[in-house]
């Protein structure tokens, strides 16, 4: 059985910029695996409405698409439109999510002093939903969504990391995701780590012993003046995974040496 697979859109034009780091796309992306998602990509893109709708549609063609950002009450807020838009739903005012963030808002606008006019558009705005979206949680004004997309359960989270941590657990037990989550398969992970061997040597060696493929994926890095192997193993290649394990020593000058671990069960 092959893993469901998984793609991470992450919105905001200061992301693209430079402005900022992104925190949200290794965070999702992590959590996907651990769950047994393949974290097919992590897609940045910006504000441009084209460029957004467009990230958003390859997206939809995963089993799962997680949107983080551009919930917000302001024009270049554009998320929840589009993705309305990709997904071939119209868009409809949710009056219950309409209360709760004009409740919110009333009492920012009472203590800045301000007339709730100020913020009136942009409630409706925010509690403007694609038609059939569930909503899962509200972190300040900006609500968290699931809908369905064709096939591809997509989740809308806000952008602000610690906002969108806690939006993320109400978000795996909605329908939709559970769906997905009954298909997903939990990889081990394993790490080959040699010193004193090049990169080169190592994955000639990794070559030699069965390479990637079959229900192993294997990535080589540099890290510390080791070289890592990491190995990502589904069930169905445990057994290459063995074989991966026995390249202990490349043929180098003999004095490279290395060692194997397993982090077992999941990929934490």
């Amino acid at each position: 059985m092959t893993r469901p697979r998984g793609v991470v859109v992450v919105t905001g034009s200061e992301l693209v910029r430079g402005e900022r780091t992104d925190r949200n796309g290794p965070f999702l992306a992590a959590e996907l695996l651990r769950l047994g998602v393949e974290p097919a990509r992590i897609i940045i893109v910006g504000d441009d409405p084209g460029e957004l709708e467009g990230a958003l549609r390859e997206g939809f063609e995963a089993d799962l698409c997680v949107v983080s950002g551009g919930l917000g009450p302001t024009h270049d807020d554009r998320t929840v439109e589009l993705a309305a838009k990709a997904a071939g739903r119209a868009l409809v005012v949710d009056q219950e999510l309409e209360a709760e963030i004009e409740r919110f808002s009333r009492a920012i606008a009472e203590r800045l002093r301000r007339p709730y006019a100020d913020f009136a558009e942009g409630v409706r705005k925010q509690a403007t939903l694609p038609e059939g979206a569930l909503v899962i949680g509200i972190a300040g004004t900006a609500p968290g969504l699931v809908l369905e997309a064709g096939a591809c359960a997509v989740v809308i989270l806000p952008g602000p990391p610690p906002e969108l941590q806690r939006l993320w657990t109400p978000a795996l037990e909605s329908p939709p995701v559970r769906a997905v989550l009954e298909r997903a398969q939990v990889p081990e992970r394993r790490v080959l780590r040699f010193y004193g061997a090049s990169e080169s040597t190592v994955a000639k060696a990794l070559a030699d012993a069965g390479g990637d493929g079959d229900g192993v994926t294997a990535t080589i890095c540099a890290r510390d003046f080791e070289i890592h192997v990491d190995l990502v193993v589904d069930e169905q290649g445990r057994e290459r995974a063995e074989g991966s394990a026995s390249i202990s020593s490349p043929r180098t000058s003999g004095r490279s040496r290395s060692w194997f671990s397993l982090r077992a069960g999941s990929a934490a």
